[in-house]
């Protein structure tokens, strides 16, 4: 087997077990703590891929930290395994330096199968994948990790506490040696069946309290009514209580609807003769009204039929009066319109209407020849605009062309600066690169110069923990040690104070006790001695995790300083500083070059852009002068003809307005003049029609035809009174010939009485009906809970019956009820098994102990409350007694513990199914061991040799160094452990 970077060994270590054991025994020695068991663990490991026992979870902090983080931990181990030539190579999961940029990285766990084939390795088909190398590996051993180590390897301690451990405990270490998993999966299989039928159970009663509760409240019973052991005789007494109360109702609802239908009519026959005579009360009352307007409306229909024949005289009259109103407004307009006409002209011929018109003619004349100075007068703001548009136009032009040719002279030297400007950014946006460059590496350094500080602290306080956990380690173990031989000093001291009179010795057996040893006060107990050994492996385990701890701080220390180079924090501060500024001004000057070429571009765009435009400026100044004179000439000529034309106004607007009002008021005097003489003729021949009229109707006047005369509305609205009138006289003698009346009084009947008779029906039939209803469906509710609690009950009984037998089954297997012994199943199995190992070990501890002792399987309860199956007590030949594996003394305790192991090894092997496993090492106590016991010992152990076993022992025993010639010396030493040969 050869180890690298593993446990305390930091190198490449090679262990040739063929040589170690030519001679079937070899020993494992060195100081403690040197690594002796790690030579086993590292055969686990290559094995299975994990570590034993209580070291299993340490598999992660297995890689030496003695060894260069270069180097990865690894084990490969050739073997030979049911006659095949075997050879195992694994490598666990550890982190190692990154390859690139700083810090760890995980390396992943690996293993590689490899078989001796006609003398060269060659890989088993899927040999680096664990599953598949598990099972290759489990189909020729037959046993796990915790097995194999069980029967090849012979723990220190495990198996002195397994002899004098309780049943709790010792059968623990079984279930991890023996499959008893068929056995546990038939007891949790009878407890969740148990749990299942009691639910199953509860679940039925639960419903028959749900059923009870539902009938009580539909019943609307008391809880106190209720029979304790209410079931269905009483559910039935309830159905036919119910259904008896629905009968009943039904026939007190027959005789409600019948009286509500009784009372009903009656109300409805006193209701039609209410409504005759109020019927009668309206007829006699319309009666009386008529009679009361008759002489009003008699002289209505005379003043209807005098309007009536005045009718055919009245549009006379209007025509007459609308004549008459027409010369009134003539005159009015006439003389207005005069008036108005001589205030402007009083020599104006206002009674001729023939002089009028010559002069109205004269007047149009004379406005008329205003028409083109008018158009002239209205063109002058659009003439003057043109002109000042002109002007502002060759303004605007000739600033233009200054501007431009301003601009022209200027560009040349702003093109010149620009240039310079590109000059100058271009050579400093070129050092972009070297300053980012110089910016990641400034940071790198930085940031590593800052984790170094903190690093070294930490690894300052590091080692101060180290230094100060091994001294606390090495006080441990030598306080340890001290006690351990003082104890062995004083063992027999120890047992002497456990005798009484009359009790068997537990070394001798003797019943006299002559000289008992004295015990000394300062003489250490166990449990001193194993507090001391427990204070001892703590601070062990707390040494290890400090070295580790400074090893992993170490390793970062030395990779951020290498990082950090040989300049200060300090300087590399600064360094960053600086470099950041000259990669800020590479990137401004970056994207200012950008804008100045930008800038240049328009610059020389401009530049010929200049010279066209002025070009186009001096001929566009030529154009506008041009335009402006021709619109001075223009506005001159139309300012002379509107002045000429204006002949003392404001405007020529102005006096064309006023010779048009002239003219207008010449044709509203003449048309005044006709419009009078018109409407006299008018009114003469209205009024000789009208007096004809007049007679003719029988009038003697027009006045008389006027006064008997109606208008529409009033004449419409006497019309409609007067056949209202006769419409309702005409209703009234209908109504009181109607012969319902015959026989009618003016008695009221007594309506409220009936209507309370009816509604006291129909309330009590709505009674009635509710209880009816509440009767039928607490019935039929009834009914349903009866069939259903008939159901419930019937499987209940079932439930509980498969419940007491499950119960009872269940308990006998948990080790309760019938079980007297209190042995659970699988503990009967495991008894079983402990049996056979107490009779192997038997036939090798008899040998050891010269015929004397031999281990008894025990069944019985050592307490009243606890479990019974796994006892063990050791039968000693002197006394025929058999008594507690306690009473053996210490080198007793170890041939004992010795055979023991040797036993389980071998049952373990046969229930597997295994294959017979060669080797063996023995991690036991063999200092407790005097000379005598030692050779006894030995005597078994040469006999297991002799067997073909190969038997290693790990001791630190001197004289096991001179009685066995093969060794495996291991030493330690600050940078680890080494292993040399000795054979």
């Amino acid at each position: 087997m050869t180890l690298t970077a593993f446990g305390p060994y930091a190198g490449t270590e090679t262990i040739d077990f063929d040589v170690l054991s030519r001679d079937g025994l070899f020993l494992f020695t060195g100081p403690t703590g040197a690594g002796k068991t790690t030579i086993l663990d590292a055969v686990a490991f290559a094995l299975f891929g994990q570590l034993p026992g209580a070291r299993k979870n340490l598999l992660n902090k297995i890689r030496s930290d003695h060894a260069d983080h270069s180097v990865a931990p690894q084990v490969i181990l050739e073997c030979t395994l049911a006659g095949e030539r075997v050879r195992l190579t694994r490598r666990p999961a550890y982190d190692r330096p990154a390859k690139r940029g700083g810090g760890t990285t995980t390396e992943r766990a690996s293993v590689a199968l490899e078989t001796m084939a006609d003398g060269a390795w060659v890989g088993v088909e899927n040999g680096n994948r664990e599953g598949i190398v598990a099972d290759w590996i489990h189909e020729r051993i037959g046993l796990n990790c915790e097995q194999f180590m069980q029967v090849v390897l012979l723990p220190q301690g495990e198996f002195a506490k397994f002899l004098q451990a309780g049943d709790r405990d010792r059968e623990q270490l079984l279930r991890s040696l023996f499959d008893a998993s068929r056995f546990a999966a038939v007891e949790d299989w009878f407890d969740n069946r148990e749990k299942a039928e009691r639910e199953a159970l509860r679940e039925h009663e639960s419903a028959i309290l749900e059923l009870r509760a539902e009938a009580r409240t539909i019943a609307q019973v008391d809880v106190a009514d209720v029979p304790d052991e209410a079931g269905v005789e009483w559910l039935s007494g309830l159905v036919t209580k119910f259904g008896a109360r629905a009968e009943a109702l039904v026939a007190q609802q027959e005789q409600a609807e019948r009286d509500l239908e009784s009372t009903q009519s009656a109300l409805t026959a006193a209701e039609r003769v209410m409504e005759l005579q109020r019927k009668l009360h309206d007829a006699r009352e319309l009666s009386r009204r008529v009679e009361s307007q008759r002489e009003t409306v008699d002289r209505q229909r005379a003043r209807l039929s005098l309007a009536r024949k005045a009718s055919s005289v009245v549009p006379l009259l209007e025509r007459q009066a609308d004549s008459e109103a027409a010369r009134q407004v003539a005159g009015t307009d006439l003389e207005k319109a005069t008036s108005v006409l001589l205030e402007r002209r009083p020599e104006a011929p206002v009674s001729s209407a023939a002089k009028m018109a010559s002069e109205a003619a004269a007047v149009r004349t004379q406005l008329g020849s205003l028409d083109e100075a008018l158009a002239n007068e209205d063109e002058l703001p659009a003439y003057t605009k043109e002109a000042a548009d002109a002007a502002a136009n060759v303004a605007e032009a000739s600033a233009i062309a200054e501007e431009i040719s301003r601009r022209r002279t200027d560009l040349p030297e702003e093109i010149k600066k620009v240039n310079l400007r590109l000059t100058e950014l271009t050579i400093v946006a070129g050092q972009q690169t070297a300053a980012r460059q110089a910016v990641e590496t400034a940071q790198a350094a930085t940031a590593a110069a800052l984790e170094v500080q903190t690093l070294q602290r930490k690894f300052e306080e590091l080692t101060e923990a180290t230094v100060e956990a091994k001294r606390s380690a090495l006080e441990a173990k030598e306080t340890w040690l001290l006690l351990r031989e003082r104890r062995l000093d004083g063992m027999a001291a120890e047992l002497a104070g456990q005798l009484a009179v009359g009790d068997a010795c537990l070394v001798c057996g003797s019943l006299e006790h002559p000289r008992p040893a004295v015990t000394v006060a300062s003489t250490p107990t166990k449990d001193d001695e194993a507090a001391a050994q427990k204070s001892y492996e703590d601070a062990d385990l707390a040494l290890t995790e400090a070295s580790s701890s400074l090893g992993t701080v170490g390793k970062k220390l030395g990779t951020a300083q290498g990082k950090m180079g040989s300049r200060s924090a300090k300087a590399w501060t600064a360094e960053l500083a600086s470099a950041k500024m000259r990669l800020a001004e590479a990137v401004a000057a970056d994207a200012e070059l950008a804008r100045v070429r930008r800038e240049h571009e328009q610059l020389e765009k401009q530049l010929a852009d200049a010279t066209s435009m002025l070009e186009d400026a001096t001929a566009n100044l030529t154009a506008h002068r041009s335009a402006q004179q021709r619109a001075e000439q223009s506005l001159r000529t139309r300012q002379d003809r509107v002045a000429k034309a204006r002949d003392g106004f404001e405007s020529v607007a102005e006096r064309a307005a006023d010779l048009s009002s002239l003219a207008l008021l010449y044709d509203a005097v003449i048309g005044g003049l006709s419009a009078v003489a018109q409407a006299d003729k008018s009114v003469r021949s209205a009024t000789n029609a009208a007096r004809s009229a007049a007679k003719k109707a029988g009038f003697d006047s027009s006045d008389a035809a006027t006064e008997a005369s109606l208008d529409a509305d009033t004449e419409a609205t006497i019309a409609t009174d007067i056949e209202q009138f006769d419409v309702q006289s005409t209703r009234a003698r209908t109504l009181l010939d109607d012969p319902d009346f015959a026989g009618l009084t003016d008695q009221p009947p007594p309506i409220e009485a009936l209507a309370q008779d009816r509604d006291d029906a129909k309330e009590l039939l709505q009674q009635v009906q509710t209880a009816l209803s509440d009767a039928v469906k607490a019935r039929d509710g009834l009914r349903k809970v009866l069939r259903s609690a008939t159901t419930v009950l019937a499987q209940g009984a079932e439930a509980h019956e498969r419940y007491a037998v499950v119960r009872d089954l269940a308990s006998v297997i948990r080790g309760q009820g019938a079980n007297t012994k209190a042995m659970h199943l699988t503990a009967y199995f495991l008894a079983a098994r402990l049996e056979q190992v107490a009779e192997v070990a038997s036939s090798r501890l008899l040998k050891m102990s010269k015929g004397r002792y031999s281990l008894v399987h025990s069944d019985e309860r050592l307490k009243k409350r606890g479990a019974g199956g796994l006892g063990l007590q050791v039968m000693d030949a002197h006394t025929g007694i058999a008594r507690p594996t306690q009473t053996l003394s210490g080198g007793e305790s170890f041939l004992a513990s010795l055979a023991l192991a040797l036993g389980l090894a071998e049952v373990v092997t046969q229930e597997a199914g295994a294959n017979t496993l060669d080797s063996l090492f023995v991690d036991e106590g063999f200092g407790a061991l005097d000379s005598e016991t030692l050779e006894q010992a030995m005597s078994v152990l040469d006999e297991l040799r002799s067997g073909g076993r190969t038997i290693g022992l790990i001791s630190h025993v001197d004289e096991l160094k001179v009685r066995v010639a093969n060794q495996l010396v291991v030493s330690s030493g600050e940078r680890g452990s080494h292993i040399t040969i000795n054979a």
